[in-house]
């Protein structure tokens, strides 16, 4: 009976010892647990927060780039243009205005490639902090089961392992700066400490985009002011300037040319009613000729119908 009571204590006492090893003290547990739970909530509410973040200011940054290269455009026409006019002024400050385009747009295009390469970067160190976070949490929580059937079976009612809560690199920090001294296993701490570093590293990234992002927005103001500069220069340059417009030195006065003598259009005049008198005249003769042989022929008809002889009528026709 004390041979068994004895070997009872002792597998206590190994199971205790080998649960200390990675949880030392009573109060390790809600520090571990805490620990557990934000780095739950590394590939969620950290990674993915933070990825749209970058996109966001990635998408900004193209947008700005495009109105600059829209600026650049209408300056290179205000060139086009101002150099058809004869006005050296006005080409000139037209050119001044495409080079303050063409400078803004280049500062832009930098600040775009900053923020794309910035995106491409935050891909990669997301993968390695995610990776980081699911093998340290791994151990943790395979070490809190074991506490569970050694001498911890209260840590299953304080410590939901599925929970997550939002981190940040400053938050994981203070959490595995509590649970670190209940913590002996080297690769459990080697991984804590690499995910609050690649988690510092992902916020300097967002930073950084931000201010690329930024940077890329405050040139469009310039390329846009410049850009209208040189269109409004442009145009105006090609309307004539007030007053008399240059030209060659006038030369001697032609004489004026010589006034034709004026036409006498009488002859016309009287040819036209002399020919319009004549032919009233001729239409009249044969007018009344015409109504004569018309009542003569109504008087021949008639005498036929009154019964006269072919003597008389032959003397009347003869008349």
């Amino acid at each position: 009976m004390i041979l068994i009571y004895y070997v009872y204590l002792s597998f206590l006492l190994f199971g205790s010892v080998l649960g200390r090893t990675a949880l030392t003290e009573n109060d390790g547990d809600e520090a571990v647990c805490e620990l557990i739970k934000q780095l739950n909530g590394v590939p969620w509410d950290a990674v993915d927060s933070m990825k749209v973040h970058v996109r966001r200011n990635a998408t900004v940054a193209s947008q700005s780039g495009a109105i600059a290269e829209m600026e650049v455009r209408k300056a290179y026409a205000a060139v086009l243009r101002a150099a058809s006019s004869q006005s050296a002024e006005a080409i000139e400050v037209v050119l001044a205005a495409f080079n303050k385009v063409r400078t803004a747009i280049v500062l832009c295009n930098e600040e775009i490639q900053r923020v794309r390469g910035l995106w491409s970067q935050f891909k990669d160190a997301a993968v390695r902090v995610v990776q980081c976070a699911e093998v340290a949490n791994g151990y943790l929580k395979h070490l809190v089961d074991d506490a569970e059937v050694s001498f911890r079976q209260h840590v299953t009612d304080k410590c939901n392992k599925r929970e997550r809560k939002n981190v940040t690199a400053d938050s994981l920090n203070d959490a595995m700066q509590r649970a670190l001294p209940f913590v002996k296993d080297p690769t459990i701490r080697a991984n804590l400490t690499e995910t609050e570093k690649l988690l510092r590293e992902l916020e300097g990234i967002v930073g950084a985009a931000s201010e690329a992002r930024q940077g890329a927005a405050q040139q469009v103001p310039m390329a846009v002011a410049a850009g209208n500069e040189a269109a409004k220069v442009a145009i105006s340059g090609l309307q004539p300037p007030p007053g008399p417009k240059p030209g060659p030195e006038p030369g001697p006065t032609p004489p004026p040319p010589p006034v034709p003598p004026e036409r006498n259009e009488k002859p016309f005049y009287i040819i036209l009613l002399s020919s319009i008198v004549l032919m009233v005249i001729v239409l009249f003769v044969l007018g009344s000729m015409a109504l004569r042989q018309f009542c003569r022929t109504i008087c021949y008809h008639k005498r036929i119908a009154s019964g006269f002889s072919e003597r008389e009528l032959q003397a009347f026709a003869d008349s």
